[in-house]
């Protein structure tokens, strides 16, 4: 049976890994062979591979936290990770999946500024204009909701159950 801080622990893992991996997407990195990789757009980055490493790297975490919580109750200490408390948990997945598109949001708008201005002002769009052409919504979208129920069961008090 997991306990909630295994929860947190998958929850923090994953979306810690996540946000991570994807903001040395978009910056590059440099990796042990001193190649330099990326930055890459928003189109090149393969969502469910890295949603699904990610989701990989959570359940290693929720499983170390489970084991430390499981030698603190020998131990004879209780220890918690805070949680939020919402009024019911579809508001918890609502609150957590707009957070984290509002996260990815923000690098649609570097993104935008950046390819502005590369071009010459002839080629110039509007926002939206870029946004409806370059920019993989689906993916965004699935995304974030699959990190929001992640989170709000991991970091919310409200149980999915009621």
């Amino acid at each position: 049976m997991l306990n909630q801080n295994a929860l947190s622990g998958f929850s923090l893992g994953a979306t810690l890994f996540f946000c991570l991996n994807f903001i040395r997407h978009i910056y590059g990195a440099v990796t042990m062979r001193i190649v330099y990789i990326g930055p890459n757009n928003l189109n090149e980055i393969s969502w469910i591979k890295e949603s699904l490493l990610a989701m990989i790297v959570g359940v290693f975490l929720g499983w170390f936290f489970y084991k430390l919580d499981v030698a603190d109750k020998a131990k004879g200490k209780h220890i918690t990770i805070p949680r939020i408390k919402f009024k019911n948990f579809w508001l918890a997945v609502l609150f957590f999946t707009l957070l984290f598109f509002g996260f990815i949001f923000i690098f649609i708008i570097r993104e935008y500024n950046v390819k502005m201005a590369e071009i010459s002002y002839m080629f110039r769009q509007t926002f939206w204009q870029y946004c409806a052409g370059n920019i993989p919504w689906p993916e965004i979208v699935a995304t974030s909701i699959i990190f929001g129920i992640i989170l709000a069961v991991g970091l919310s008090k409200s149980s999915p159950r009621k």
